[in-house]
């Protein structure tokens, strides 16, 4: 390990970040959670699209179906999360 030193601002600056994160894990979860109740196919089209960046045709080529297909899956996963984490939010 090295002489590393770190700046009292940079340790603040670090503090802050973690307590945000931590604020925010709760959301994070929920949002965790409602991706892995998705139907299959609509969970692997937000995947790969969010996570990894395939374009709604390369989901299609991987899934085996069209894009619009695909297209169909991301805007009823959309609906699907919003319904999921508008009745956790009550």
């Amino acid at each position: 390990m090295g002489d590393e030193t770190v700046s009292l601002e940079e340790l603040v600056d670090l503090i802050a970040a973690v307590d945000e994160s931590l604020e925010r894990l709760p959301e994070v979860l929920d949002l965790r959670d409602a991706i892995r109740s998705l139907p299959e196919p609509y969970r692997i089209t937000i995947y790969y699209f969010w996570y990894v960046g395939y374009s709604h045709k390369e989901i299609g080529t991987l899934l085996k179906v069209s894009e619009g297909a695909v297209k169909q899956y991301a805007r009823r996963a959309k609906l699907l999360l919003k319904e999921k984490l508008g009745e956790r939010q009550k």
